[in-house]
């Protein structure tokens, strides 16, 4: 919880996801002690320190992983190509975990994917941004915006997120039992795309912040929402820290989006309704080596023709009626286990 809220931890850097009975590795964060050691998106990881790695327990895996900043953990790998098994000698360091990634659909439009909110996902989303705005000529002429199995996070972040995008109106109001569970959150003037069209990717798996970031933009008008419905998580949670580095968590205000609904167990539907036959891949990342590029993803495709104005006809999906959002942490119904999310160590 504390490295999904602060976006760091002391480890090597790795990303891990579990695949034919191996556990292969992502691409490693830019910067951290195995992108420095070489190691590379594709590798598959054999052993741990002589332990041999099991693909069914990537939480062992990680725990293995992670340690204190300065101590050395050793890997094996094996790599596509080369015939005998890799040895690398890691110093663990702390590692920030990025949660935005980005790149140029095609001239002038832009895809930006958000894996979770933390304290560090409004400076890294300004970034982005704008280094896509630069390659685009200065100015980019749409965004599709992932949010796909985005279980939300920090609801600070979440609020950054849609103000960011928005020049004036409600964000999202919250009403609970507590007075400081009352309030109201609005946009400041400043729009991060400068007017240009924006369009929302989300699924079941998408809740929590990603629904107060969905709900708010599209009750203020101000993005179009294409996917299918998101999980529906109309609470927050509130953490109290306790000693021995214990926290207890707490459901306490309600929240509603800018029309004053709760999408609470209904979540926030679709503008453009993508059919689940349509859907053979899973969200494009760019965390996962490169091997498949935003570009590939047939849901990308529908919200790029949206952006563009192509006619409904041509979209595979059909007009949704307006729902609302939410926010809060990481969702707690079962359903938006979508797919297996991967481990950062």
């Amino acid at each position: 919880m504390r490295i999904n809220t602060t976006g760091a931890y002391s480890g090597v850097g790795l990303e891990l996801v579990a695949e034919d009975g191996h556990v292969r590795i992502g691409d490693p964060v830019e910067g951290s002690p195995a992108a420095r050691a070489g190691v590379r998106a594709g590798d598959r990881l054999v052993s741990v320190d002589g332990d041999a790695v099991d693909a069914q327990d990537l939480d062992a895996i990680t725990r293995r992983l992670r340690g204190r900043a300065g101590t050395v953990v050793k890997l094996v790998v094996e790599r596509e190509g080369v015939a005998a098994p890799l040895g690398f000698e890691l110093k663990r360091g702390q590692v920030q975990v990025h949660t935005v990634r980005g790149e140029l659909l095609e001239p002038g439009y832009g895809y930006v994917r958000l894996e979770h909110f933390s304290d560090h996902t409004m400076p890294e989303l300004e970034r982005v941004v704008r280094r896509l705005a630069a390659e685009a000529g200065g100015r980019l002429q749409g965004l599709v915006l992932d949010l796909r199995n985005n279980p939300g996070g920090v609801l600070e972040a979440g609020v950054d997120v849609a103000d960011a995008f928005l020049d004036r109106g409600v964000i999202v109001s919250a009403s609970g039992r507590a007075v400081d569970a009352e309030f109201t959150m609005r946009a400041a003037p400043g729009d991060l795309l400068e007017g240009a069209k924006l369009t929302l990717l989300v699924n079941a798996g998408s809740a929590s912040a990603s629904e107060i970031v969905a709900g708010a933009l599209r009750d203020n008008r101000r993005a179009t929402i294409v996917g299918r419905t998101t999980y529906g998580k109309g609470s927050v949670q509130t953490v109290m820290p306790l000693s021995g580095g214990r926290a207890l968590k707490i459901t306490t205000p309600r929240y509603y989006t800018p029309s004053g609904e709760s999408i609470n167990e209904k979540g926030v539907r679709p503008d453009v309704v993508v059919p689940r036959d349509l859907v053979k891949l899973e969200p494009a990342s760019l965390a996962t080596g490169g091997t498949r590029h935003a570009a590939s993803d047939p849901e990308v495709a529908i919200a790029l023709g949206t952006l563009k104005g192509e006619p409904r006809e041509l979209l595979v999906g059909s007009p949704a009626t307006p729902t609302a959002a939410a926010a809060g942490s990481v969702p707690d119904r079962t359903q938006a286990a979508a797919k297996p999310e991967p481990v950062a160590p």
